[in-house]
């Protein structure tokens, strides 16, 4: 299981950031040529890329709960589902703001073999 720590109010963004790094991990996994993709891992990239990767029989389904699905030929191949928190305290910070962070428990499976044609 991945944890990262996070701020509070940066949780949402590095749960979106961390959901499509794992997304181009695994179509990387895949063996889909990413050549020409780009590197930067946004929301608006991974939507680019969803319609990129129809030629390949994959398909990428996300829902409004954060959850991610990748298919190759109607066969579920990884899911990601939304992280779960932890509120931790930091006893030792003066700083109100910063005295709390949060464990980001990043949940995921992949169900594929390596190197999938």
């Amino acid at each position: 299981m991945v944890v990262i720590l996070v701020d509070r109010s940066e949780a949402p963004e590095v749960e979106i950031e961390e959901r499509v790094k794992w997304a181009f991990a695994v179509l990387e996994d895949m063996g889909l040529p990413m050549d020409e993709w780009p590197k930067e891992t946004t929301m608006d990239n991974l939507r680019w890329i969803r319609r990129l990767v129809i030629k390949f029989d994959v398909d990428i389904v996300d829902d409004v709960q954060g959850c991610l699905q990748i298919y190759l030929k109607d066969r579920l191949m990884a899911q990601w589902t939304k992280p779960w928190y932890v509120l931790r305290v930091n006893p030792k910070e003066r700083n109100v703001i910063k005295k709390y962070y949060l464990e980001m428990h990043l949940n995921y499976e992949v169900f594929y073999p390596q190197q999938q044609e």
